[in-house]
């Protein structure tokens, strides 16, 4: 049977950009790793280790990215040689933070599904819109979009699309005008479900911001990109494994574990199951049969989550030098051989994949 163990890296919660602090806190990315062992070769992946640890003079008893990436990234390259020849899948998801508000200002304020077609085509078109949203409106905007979702309101709705389309206005070009003529779309579909209000199960701005979980304190968290890129692990997982085999591990959670398990269960249900979901062909969203139990491992005791939590860390540092242009040559080096099986699956603006 295999494992996949599961850990997450540059983890700052929710996605809120704020005033003093437009960099999420210097942690831009999020990272989800999840690499599959087989049970029979989990004890000669700790040996090896433990041998590397000692090549390498690395003397802390849990890995941890920060004291590897700088001086001994060689560990990881020699570390990485060595699992794929023991036929462990690595399975890495990264989001660029920025880009998932403006993913979410596309998907709510100028492009909601309810009235609107989704296609593969379509898909692509809101891809080009949110690099677009990305790179010419404001971290001003951006911040009282996240606020906003926090604290949402009819009111504060309303103010979104007209401070948006101002700033699409001052743009004036082919691109922000196209934009437009969707967004005024979007608030006559607005107009139009707030003569139903009364047969609607929740407020109709509610349905052009995006939905809240809520954390065991009961707070709302907006955005949370853990879940995105959970959900699309486990549809990659999907397309190459049959579930009844194999074993889910994840490092131990404060605060998500239950809405884990909700979306989990919403996969199981294809409740959220659309056909246009699946246009990448290394997923599939149509759950067949009953995902594994969540397990939830402390990290210090599981040398599984250990690596899954290396990889993460690493590939997320590397892919933001390489962002503001600082390349190393060990570096590119393990990301080329991680991506040569297509491990890593980047969300981010067109451009910078």
């Amino acid at each position: 049977m295999k494992i996949y163990f599961i850990d997450e890296s540059w983890n700052s919660g929710d996605i809120i950009m704020k005033e003093n602090d437009t960099k999420f806190n210097n942690q831009p990315l999020f990272g989800l790793c999840a690499i599959g062992i087989n049970e029979n070769k989990i004890d000669i992946i700790k040996n090896k280790v433990e041998e590397l640890k000692k090549k390498y003079k690395i003397q802390s008893p849990e890995l941890k990215i920060k004291s590897i990436y700088t001086k001994k990234i060689n560990f990881l390259v020699e570390l990485f040689e060595f699992l794929e020849k023991q036929d462990v899948t690595f399975l890495i998801e990264i989001i660029d933070k920025k880009y998932q508000i403006a993913m979410n200002i596309v998907n709510h304020l100028i492009y909601p599904p309810y009235f609107a077609k989704h296609n593969n085509e379509i898909q692509i078109m809101l891809n080009i819109i949110s690099s677009y949203i990305y790179h010419n409106i404001s971290d001003k905007f951006f911040i009282k979009f996240s606020y906003v979702s926090r604290k949402p309101s009819e009111e504060k709705l309303l103010k979104l699309w007209d401070e948006l389309k101002k700033e699409l206005k001052t743009l004036n070009n082919e691109m922000s005008n196209f934009i437009i003529k969707h967004l005024e779309e979007s608030l006559d579909d607005f107009h139009l479900m707030k003569q139903k209000e009364d047969i609607l199960d929740r407020p109709i701005y509610t349905y052009f911001l995006p939905l809240p979980d809520k954390n065991k304190r009961g707070e709302d968290l907006v955005m949370l990109p853990y879940v995105n890129c959970f959900t699309n692990i486990l549809a990659r997982i999907n397309q190459w494994e049959n579930l009844e085999e194999i074993k889910l591990y994840f490092d131990e959670q404060a605060h998500f574990d239950e809405i884990l398990e909700h979306y989990k269960i919403l996969l199981e249900n294809n409740e959220s199951y659309l056909p246009e979901m699946d246009i990448n062909p290394f997923s599939n969203f149509y759950f067949e049969g009953k995902i594994p139990e969540l397990k939830f491992k402390n990290s210090k005791e599981c040398i599984g989550i250990q690596i899954s939590d290396l990889f993460a860390g690493f590939v997320c540092r590397s892919i933001w030098n390489m962002y503001e242009n600082k390349y190393n040559e060990n570096n590119l080096l393990l990301l080329s051989l991680l991506q040569k099986n297509y491990s890593i699956n980047l969300v981010a603006p067109i451009d910078l994949q």
